[in-house]
């Protein structure tokens, strides 16, 4: 693990553990770091402002102190796109929960650089989310391997070239590069 990812997880871990202290050496055990580390890792918290206190002794640790919320989180493109994907193929929730999804895009897109969410607009352009395949079509069409799709994907979202062989219905071989301009969902 990362130390950028384990000050997330720290913050994450005593948010949920409520007001009760967490010893030091639980945080050290469940992130496989020394305690040393984790002082200095608290240390860092709390230099970003994270409310973080502590308690000495047998019965001593440290608690996040009032409604503490996680900052925005820095998600790559990959990963914004990933959940925008998840939110636009659970589009049968309805009500609060679909209204909360809703919201929680919004806020992610609002915590992107200019220059990220641009380059993430320009991607969610080429994707389009379809209907599901009809039954006839899943049986005649054949499944590639899950390699292959992620390559193209990634294709996608980077605006690679790609490099393919294919062989046609009489067998023949072919070796061409096409460039995706997009993907269907």
């Amino acid at each position: 693990m990362h130390r950028l990812e384990r000050l997330y997880a720290i913050v994450e871990h005593l948010r949920t553990g409520g007001n009760r202290p967490t010893p030091i050496y639980e945080l050290a055990d469940r992130f496989g770091v020394g305690e040393r580390t984790v002082y200095r890792d608290v240390a860092a918290l709390r230099d970003q402002d994270v409310p973080i206190y502590g308690e000495p002794g047998r019965d001593g640790g440290v608690w996040l102190g009032g409604e503490y919320s996680m900052p925005p989180v820095g998600l790559s493109i990959g990963e914004a796109i990933g959940l925008w994907l998840a939110f636009r193929m659970s589009g049968s929730i309805s009500g609060a929960a679909g209204q909360s999804l809703s919201d929680a895009m919004a806020k992610i897109l609002a915590t992107m650089p200019d220059v990220r969410r641009a380059a993430y607009e320009t991607i969610l352009r080429r994707i389009i989310v379809g209907v599901p395949p009809s039954e006839e079509l899943l049986v005649d069409g054949s499944s590639g391997a899950p390699e292959i799709y992620r390559e193209c994907e990634r294709a996608v979202v980077e605006s690679r070239v790609l490099r393919i062989i294919y062989r046609d219905r009489s067998g023949a071989e072919t070796e061409r590069s096409v460039e995706p301009h997009g993907m269907l969902v």
